[in-house]
């Protein structure tokens, strides 16, 4: 009989984080060169937000163009939720300080759709307080139950901006502090109930625009040339 590869390590409170990188469907519709560097663009700045996250918040795992991040709550709850909401906002300017530094790197090279629309990405946030089973596959820790999976259904909401955090109406009574800051509630309708939610929209700062010589243009074109022929002699001829 094999063993158990599952290990159920028990219920605990904690506030529930995606970090969600608005404009990545665009990137998926490029083609394969622009499609390599949009998933490279992507993971660099979801790393620059992962980077960010210090204790009692921590990574549970990458979603494709979003990051799921939890804190265990106990035994200080509205510590924790203070914490993380003070770093939930140290995510955004670290998203467009990467932003910058991408577009001046890129800036004169590359001149695929991915790497000139660098500065259309947005940064969305979602915040919730609630409970989470734990359990370790092997190796990896997962979080399961219906709070999981209400933060990620909570991506799709009715918000019109592309760039905010938001918050439920269990984390914004936990946190105590949030009546001061120009939230606006809404409420959202899901198959599993109503959930009100408290969304605080994000200025987007001003980025540099991509501009480029004609001689830098052509010196750019060249270069995708010579990537994308040394990739395919390496394909044909290993």
């Amino acid at each position: 009989m094999a063993t158990s590869t599952v290990s159920i390590q028990g219920v605990k409170k904690v506030c529930l984080v995606i970090a969600d990188v608005s404009g990545y469907t665009q990137f998926l519709k490029l083609r394969m060169l622009s499609l390599l560097h949009a998933e490279e663009i992507i993971s660099t700045l979801l790393e620059t937000v992962v980077a960010e996250a210090e204790y009692p918040l921590q990574l549970s795992k990458f979603e494709g163009d979003a990051v799921f991040l939890y804190a265990v709550a106990e035994p200080d709850p509205q510590a924790a939720a203070r914490s993380v909401y003070r770093q939930v906002h140290s995510f955004f300017d670290a998203f467009h300080e990467t932003q910058r530094k991408l577009i001046r790197t890129t800036d004169g090279g590359c001149l695929c759709e991915a790497c000139r629309h660098i500065g259309e990405l947005r940064l969305k946030a979602v915040v919730h307080y609630g409970e989470a089973l734990f359990k370790r596959i092997r190796n990896h820790e997962e979080l399961a139950g219906e709070d999981v999976i209400l933060v990620h259904r909570l991506l799709k909401n009715s918000v019109t901006s592309n760039e905010y955090v938001a918050v439920t109406d269990a984390f914004y009574r936990l946190h105590g502090e949030l009546t001061g800051e120009p939230f606006r509630p809404t409420n959202e309708r899901y198959d599993i109930g109503n959930v009100t939610l408290h969304v605080l929209p994000r200025t987007v700062p001003d980025l540099p625009s991509m501009q480029r010589a004609p001689l830098t243009r052509l010196r750019g074109v060249v270069e995708v040339f010579l990537r994308t022929g040394r990739a395919v002699a390496q394909r044909l001829f290993p």
